[in-house]
């Protein structure tokens, strides 16, 4: 995986097919949150059942994050890419023909496996060929691609679930996945650079039992995996319930109900424009800070609102919240382990998504039993807990 640098406009292009990757994947990752109430209809299954579809693709996703990360850094990360989307697009599009809710369920976790390699390795990707203090900047444009998908994702899966039918979302996904796969492979014919390092010269990959060692032997790396951990399992544990909590508080459509879950990626880019400006301002740790409280008054207002016209704020606040913390954490993550960066990058998203799949479990069964609201903000303490320990230890370490 040797050779040239790659220009920049190569490199452009590159994380344009990348970012289309991403997008397809959070538009795998949120199309059914707006379409839950009709597949718990379709196959009569209890609000909590269905929530589970949820945590069956992020246990997956998570479960796959390591061994993937090792292959790439063996194989390459921008092949491992190209190949999954295929895979991604054969897993997608036997979801949309599934015949019942447990083979809906056994596909979804199949589709969250195979998802597993593209963004992580996208990400991976972008650290072994960004230079560091171009990183923040274009990770964030990344996630602006990768947030449409959520747009998409959110408004498409609640429009066509109303008007059509909840099985052309994932069609369509997985038309996308074909596409992306096809033009990363055309490309990297054409530009074999993109399986290179930077131009730099190939290092072995460090032995996993090493890497393990490493990662966990740091404080601020485990302080970085912590973080992680707690975040995945709140934040981002409830976000696929909000369609379920809107239909349950104001009886609204499905349609009504994507289009007021897409303002949540309307949030993520309002962060992508501001991110800059804050950590100018307040530095990094206050960053933190501010979008963990950001993240619970968007929680509040989804939740305790009396009217439907104040939900899209929430949403957009949860959005702009949630965005900030991850793109904090993850930014750090791109190096946590430099010689082996796919390994490294794996070992913190395995324990984010397996602590997003135990919070979205714990969520569903708490839906059924004490109620949406209460268990969609049980999780608000542990937030601003959160943020104010991991400000606090950022300032401490110099993060």
């Amino acid at each position: 995986m040797t050779g040239r640098p790659l220009s920049l406009t190569e490199r452009r292009r590159v994380i344009l097919l990348l970012s289309c990757a991403g997008l397809a994947s959070n538009a795998n990752l949120r199309m059914l949150d707006s379409a839950l109430p009709q597949i718990a209809q379709d196959f009569s299954v209890t609000a909590g059942q269905v929530g589970q579809l949820a945590s069956a693709y992020l246990l997956a996703y998570g479960a796959c994050q390591l061994p993937f990360g090792i292959v790439g850094d063996r194989r390459g990360k921008y092949r491992l890419i190209a190949l999954f989307c295929f895979l991604c697009f054969a897993a997608t599009m036997a979801g949309a023909l599934a015949g019942s809710f447990g083979q809906l369920w056994l596909l979804r976790l199949l589709a969250g496996a195979v998802a597993a390699a593209v963004i992580p390795m996208s990400v991976s990707w972008m650290g072994d060929n960004v230079p560091i203090d171009q990183r923040q900047a274009v990770l964030a444009g990344y996630m602006a691609g990768t947030l449409t998908g959520m747009v998409l994702g959110q408004i498409g899966g609640g429009f066509l679930a109303e008007w059509v039918s909840w099985r052309l979302a994932p069609a369509m996904v997985a038309l996308i996945y074909l596409a992306v796969g096809i033009g990363m492979t055309a490309y990297a014919r054409r530009v074999p650079a993109v399986h290179g390092n930077g131009g730099e010269p190939p290092r072995p990959p460090m032995p996993v039992g090493t890497a393990f060692r490493t990662v966990f032997s740091g404080l601020t790396r485990r302080m970085l995996l912590l973080a992680g951990s707690v975040q995945g399992m709140t934040v981002f544990a409830i976000v696929p319930f909000s369609g379920l909590l809107l239909v349950q508080r104001f009886g609204i459509d499905l349609a009504q109900t994507g289009f007021i879950l897409a303002t949540y990626a309307l949030g993520g880019f309002v962060h992508t424009l501001v991110i800059r400006g804050l950590l100018r301002r307040f530095g990094a740790p206050a960053q933190y800070l501010i979008a963990a409280v950001v993240t619970v008054a968007g929680m509040l207002i989804l939740g305790l609102a009396p009217w439907l016209w104040l939900t899209p704020l929430g949403a957009i606040l949860l959005g702009l919240g949630g965005s900030g913390m991850h793109n904090n954490l993850q930014t750090h993550a791109t190096q946590i382990l430099p010689e082996s960066r796919a390994t490294g990058f794996s070992i913190f998203t395995t324990l984010f998504f397996m602590s997003q799949s135990v919070g979205a479990a714990i969520c569903g069964l708490l839906t059924d039993r004490i109620g949406i609201v209460a268990a969609y903000l049980a999780p608000a303490p542990a937030i601003l807990i959160l943020g104010l320990w991991f400000a606090a230890m950022s300032r401490r370490h110099r993060l």
